[in-house]
């Protein structure tokens, strides 16, 4: 038997588990509705985010995360670690204590149209991220704040996301 590369195993975990986290809120919406699906999405997110946090944390060698450089190295190391050739972000810092999210393409935008449940989504991807933020306790703020799904509702999913880092 030929063993895997390396790389097409990770990519098939990463797929695996998205997959299975679609098919789970696929099938809590199908049968208790898009409000309860959504409420416990964003409570399994909440769940996972400080385990998995601690997780990048211990991985990345990164103990504490109290500057903006050390957030940056943590936010490219948990992307690098949970995203795959399948999906097309952008991460860019325009200026000290900004990270400027932007998805030309979203996996999970074009997942759950094919469950036909996009009407009702509440993102899940920015609650995972946010959930990030929360669990190293570092005070943000989104700009906009994002309700429902950004691709559905206006065509694209860009944001500002300010730190309150000091200079």
């Amino acid at each position: 038997m030929n063993k895997p590369e390396q790389d097409a195993v990770i990519d098939l975990l990463r797929k695996s588990w998205l997959t299975h986290d679609a098919m789970w809120v696929a099938a809590v919406y199908q049968e208790c509705g898009p409000e309860v699906a959504n409420k416990l999405n964003a409570k399994a997110i909440q769940s996972l985010t400080p385990i998995e946090t601690k997780r990048f944390q211990k991985v990345l060698n990164l103990p504490s995360v109290d500057t903006f450089e050390r957030l940056r190295a943590f936010v490219d190391g948990a992307f690098h670690i949970v995203s795959g050739d399948f999906t097309d972000y952008r991460i860019t810092y325009p200026k000290h204590n900004i990270l400027r999210w932007h998805a030309a393409q979203c996996f999970a935008f074009e997942g759950i149209k094919k469950l036909g449940m996009i009407d009702h989504y509440q993102c899940g991807i920015l609650e995972r991220v946010e959930g990030w933020f929360k669990a190293l306790q570092i005070p943000y703020k989104m700009l906009p704040k994002i309700e429902g799904c950004n691709m559905h509702n206006k065509g694209t999913c860009e944001l500002d996301i300010q730190f309150f880092f000091e200079q």
